[in-house]
């Protein structure tokens, strides 16, 4: 059955460099209204406006593929992020993940994200996808953790499409990643905060069990206990 929120999550502190909610992101068209926690070999590459290309060369598409690829189950949230209060649809979204790696036409390495729910007492079944390729704005470092951002794009679980969405990933253990999606609308204003908290299905040998979890869990922190 669907969990169904309560109260507000602690919002009222903010990690180090994010800036207040509510900035409007600026113009230009790599601006960011908050500032990355990453930091990538090289950075951007001066003028490159369709974003980094994902070559089969391109270190961080491999850091990417290490971590990330394969099956994940999750769950999300959404908080509004003028209020710091629960937002539509105001239950937890269950979900799994299956993330691919495929390659484009020009022979470069992307990767395909299939996200599937089954309905729910309150919620409609889900099934959406994305590519990560090479004309998105995209970074990663070793460890696996990424941002990306994505263009008029429609936003799951809501009515809203999206101007821009940045996406930031972070993983927790060999096995956990915590993730959070800024959404901003056609006012260039933040309206929405998405938090997925993903759990990598069936492990392999060398990371099953060798690291415990973060209990950093979304679930622990708006009281959903099983």
């Amino acid at each position: 059955s669907d969990s169904f929120l309560v109260g507000a999550p602690p919002l009222h502190r903010r990690p180090h460099g994010i800036a207040p909610i509510g900035t409007p992101i600026a113009s230009e068209p790599h601006a960011r209204a908050v500032a990355m926690p990453l930091s990538c070999a090289g950075g951007r590459r001066p003028g490159a406006l369709g974003g980094l290309r994902m070559q089969s060369s391109d270190p961080q598409w491999y850091a990417f593929q290490g971590y990330n690829l394969g099956k994940w189950t999750g769950t999300a949230i959404h908080i509004d992020p003028n209020s710091g209060e629960y937002a539509q649809p105001y239950v937890v979204r269950k979900y799994s993940l299956d993330v691919n790696e495929v390659k484009t036409k020009e022979g470069s390495d992307a990767g395909v994200e299939k996200m599937e729910s089954e309905a729910s007492e309150t919620l409609p079944a889900l099934e959406c996808s994305k590519t990560i390729i090479s004309d998105d704005d995209f970074d990663a470092t070793a460890d696996g953790a990424y941002s990306l951002d994505r263009r008029e794009v429609k936003v799951a679980d809501t009515s809203t499409t999206a101007s821009l969405l940045i996406e930031l990933s972070l993983p927790m253990s060999d096995n956990e990643r915590v993730r959070c999606e800024l959404v901003y609308d056609a006012n260039s204003e933040l309206s929405l905060i998405i938090l997925r908290e993903e759990i990598r299905l069936n492990p392999t040998p060398s990371t099953k069990g060798a690291e415990k979890s973060s209990g950093s869990k979304i679930s622990a922190k708006i009281g959903d206990k099983k």
